[in-house]
């Protein structure tokens, strides 16, 4: 694959404004920097320094948070825009997988009476709601 140059670096003076959005991919640690590579395939090697100021990745974060539809489209329209996220998406609850669930559970016996049965009870909805 050919490489494209954006600009002439050489014609580059102080002053000038650059910018870059480029998704990278870690292929390797080498101590102060890591090796990157970008979706086409070119690679370089690049302090972790400026990774901490200057990346997001899609795999650290402080937060997880259970949105709508409309609100993860919200989220991706206006929040996210050049940013890596990851997504994880659970199948919507259905009667037919709650049923599963509950004919499951019941031959397992676990609606019997005895200890933990509140605790099981609580299982199995977030199971019937959570779709999984």
């Amino acid at each position: 694959m050919a490489v494209v140059l954006k600009c002439d670096a050489d014609e580059l003076k102080v002053g000038d404004i650059l910018s870059r959005v480029s998704y990278m991919k870690v292929v390797a640690d080498r101590g102060t920097s890591i090796r990157v590579k970008n979706e086409t395939g070119y690679e370089w090697d690049i302090s972790k320094d400026i990774v901490s100021h200057e990346c997001h990745t899609a795999d650290h974060f402080t937060e997880e948070e259970a949105v709508t539809r409309s609100r993860l489209a919200e989220i991706l329209t206006d929040e996210v825009r050049d940013d890596a996220f990851t997504v994880q998406f659970s199948k919507q609850a259905t009667s037919k997988k709650a049923q599963e669930v509950m004919d499951q559970a019941l031959k397992d016996g676990a609606l019997l009476e005895g200890k933990g049965r509140k605790r099981k009870l609580k299982e199995l909805a977030d199971a019937c709601l959570g779709g999984t």
